[in-house]
């Protein structure tokens, strides 16, 4: 054999090696898959819309209930709808 089909035979293995190898690698399992069950996986939510309470900070909704939380001693300059 001459020294170009042996290089030319290389190349063709050395591919084949990478392509299984990334196929395998593609089918493995992570290493840690996300819960599927439980507390973990209750995910909530909330709209992005904020209010402006009466000491002038501006608040957003806090999980899990969605609610407006002035701070303590503020309250809400709009009411939410």
């Amino acid at each position: 054999m001459n020294r170009t089909s042996l290089f030319t035979r290389f190349c063709f293995r050395s591919a084949l090696l990478l392509l299984a190898t990334a196929l395998l690698w593609g089918c493995a399992e992570p290493d840690s898959a996300p819960p599927t069950s439980g507390a973990d996986t209750d995910v909530v939510m909330c709209p992005m819309d904020v209010i402006q309470c009466s000491n002038g900070d501006w608040v957003g909704r806090k999980a899990p209930g969605c609610q407006f939380t002035c701070p303590p001693g503020s309250q809400p300059l709009i009411p939410p709808r």
